[in-house]
């Protein structure tokens, strides 16, 4: 019976290698800057894994940053390049948080609204990541980034906020009051009303390029009131 199990996990894990190996060859490209992106021989993926294995070179260009491997391998900071990432994404940044500071703000957004918005076994390693992502979130509304990574963060948020689908404007909105609902109010002008889940509201105001992510705000924030819950 022992040997019977062995075999049938030997098995299984030779299974499991061959997937890893077809998955890699497709995702796999060589980098040569004298001539064109092309994928390695079918027979080269194996080699290259153990090499990268003994000599920790995934960990090495995760952390470089000269050049980010990290960001020219996203390719952009539009969401459905964020999204492709995604699945490489995490367990970089799972290994070494130090990348999340590097992300796009409109990265650290996606992946925050992954987090809170999806109930998978994934979600729970992204959940892990939720703290340095929302501080990450917060710095990018707040300006940060300069103007263009407060936009891409306030565009990715406010578009959810007025999204079709109920779960993602409730994740929207929770990653908008955790990031802002707490930011300290520079004048005492603002009604009582404005408080509890609404006072993400009024810190958008306090933020350092405020017209830019108003600017976002406004139109999907129209749209939302007018939705259906």
């Amino acid at each position: 019976m022992l040997i019977e199990n062995s075999l049938i996990t030997d098995v299984k894990e030779k299974l499991r290698i061959k997937r890893l190996l077809k998955d890699a060859q497709k995702a796999i490209i060589i980098w040569d800057p004298r001539s064109t992106a092309r994928k390695p021989p079918k027979n080269s993926v194996q080699l290259l894994l153990s090499v990268s294995n003994m000599f920790h070179l995934a960990g090495s260009f995760i952390e470089c940053t000269s050049p980010d491997y990290i960001i020219n391998t996203i390719g952009s900071t539009n969401r459905d390049s964020i999204e492709r990432a995604y699945d490489w994404l995490i367990p970089a940044i799972s290994s070494f948080r130090s990348v999340i500071d590097r992300l796009p703000p409109s990265a650290s957004c996606f992946l925050l609204l992954r987090a809170y918005g999806q109930d998978t076994s994934a979600s729970g390693e992204l959940l892990k990541l939720s703290a340095p992502l929302l501080t990450h979130v917060k710095r990018s509304l707040c300006g940060k980034h300069a103007a263009e990574g407060t936009k891409r963060a306030a565009d990715l948020l406010f578009f959810d906020i007025a999204d079709a689908d109920a779960d993602r404007r409730i994740c929207a909105r929770r990653v908008l009051l955790e990031a802002l609902g707490k930011v300290e109010l520079s004048q005492n002008i603002y009604p009582a009303a404005l408080s509890g889940d609404f006072k993400w509201l009024v810190g958008l105001l306090e933020t350092q390029f405020a017209e830019v992510v108003i600017a976002s705000a406004i139109p999907q924030l129209v749209s939302d009131v007018f939705s259906f819950e």
